[in-house]
């Protein structure tokens, strides 16, 4: 049983609770990824990072279930800025289900930890040319 899942070049993915505490590594993608979070119990924890190369032409779209929603915040560096602009985008703490990094490039980092009432708690670190989302 190894520490660590790779997703491969499919979507949707969808993450298994049996997997809480696995490093997720996701694979270069060929589409945009959707990568379904179990439904949210407590103690469940995951964590993806890019494991490409440089930058990745797909997005990946996180989807949480309702009644679940993402809380939390994502540091983004965005590469598109001579002076390494960094910015932070917050979830609104009720309603977000989805959370978006449009092209992801090496460093970018996910974290969730379901927590307590439904949160997902989101920590992440989103390199990308784009802003990321949360809907």
């Amino acid at each position: 049983n190894n520490g660590f899942v790779v997703i491969a070049d499919a979507t949707p993915y969808t993450v298994l609770a049996a997997n809480s505490g696995k490093l997720h590594i996701i694979s270069e993608q060929t589409a945009s990824i959707t990568i379904n979070l179990p439904v949210w119990a407590a103690g469940l924890q995951y964590e993806f990072v890019m494991g490409g190369v440089a930058t990745e032409a797909q997005n990946y779209v996180f989807v949480a279930t309702t009644p679940s929603f993402f809380n939390g915040g994502v540091h983004w560096a965005d590469l598109n800025s001579v002076a390494s602009n960094t910015a932070v985008v917050y979830g609104n703490g009720t309603s977000h289900l989805t959370f978006t990094i449009v092209t992801p490039a090496i460093g970018t980092n996910v974290k969730v930890y379901a927590t307590t009432g439904g949160e997902w708690l989101l920590q992440a670190t989103a390199v990308s040319d784009s802003t990321p989302t949360m809907a």
